[in-house]
């Protein structure tokens, strides 16, 4: 069965904030491009070696446990996970790639708010004429076009938040950062500070707005949309 590329765009994104959010100190999120630049990966990666590979245009991956393990996992297509109860499928999967048990969900982080903005802002194109394009400020690609991003220039980010942090990979800040898409819409996002920017105008932060709206990640969302349509 095909599935729209919104509709896996929109599982990938929730399904790997979820894991985010679950092991905040441990995960961060990459857009990669492997395989000559011929596969769309999200790629969720610990310091301590976990690599599992969400390909969008493919299947689940689990490349390498963040235990060293020995990996069991079969790579899985995406209408399986669709079928599946998402939280048991999430549970089932961080057991494969050797992450600990979470009794208790962490409190929010500024990187862990950004990506479920984005699970927020790319399910609202869910079977929609208007595809939201998800872009990383750094282009990780085995193929033609790597580097840092031009689309960053459009937004009035500030220079302190483009120079590179001691963890960012490769030395590379744009690691840090993600825009959103469509027409109507133009957001960046900066994951260390948890801010949000339309093309003008100053930027939103995240937790601040999240402590406004009563914890609420959709309600968060929704006005961080309306900031990035502020321009049209």
């Amino acid at each position: 069965m095909t599935l729209s590329p919104t509709v896996v765009e929109a599982a990938s994104w929730r399904l790997a904030s979820e894991i985010a959010r679950r092991h905040p100190q441990l995960i961060r999120i990459a857009r990669e491009h492997p395989g000559g630049g011929q596969y769309d990966v999200l790629a969720l990666r610990s310091i301590a070696g976990l690599d599992i590979m969400l390909n969008r245009s493919g299947t689940i991956q689990v490349h390498s446990r963040h235990d060293h393990g020995v990996c069991d996992w079969e790579p899985t297509e995406w209408i399986d996970y669709l079928r599946n109860e998402p939280r048991e499928f999430m549970r089932r999967l961080e057991v494969a790639a050797g992450l600990p048990s979470v009794a208790m969900v962490p409190a929010s982080t500024p990187a862990t708010l950004v990506y479920r903005v984005i699970a927020g802002i790319a399910a609202t194109s869910f079977m929609t004429v208007r595809p939201i394009e998800i872009e990383p400020g750094y282009v990780d690609t085995s193929g033609y076009g790597g580097g840092p991003a031009s689309w960053l220039d459009m937004f009035p980010v500030s220079g302190s938040l483009r120079r590179p942090l001691t963890d960012d990979p490769f030395g590379e800040s744009g690691y840090r950062f993600w825009m959103c898409k469509r027409p109507g819409l133009m957001l960046a996002f900066e994951t260390s500070s948890g801010s949000a920017w339309a093309t003008t105008g100053t930027p939103v932060d995240l937790m601040q707005t999240y402590q406004s709206v009563d914890r609420d990640i959709d309600a968060l969302a929704l006005t961080v949309m309306r900031h990035g349509a502020a321009d049209e």
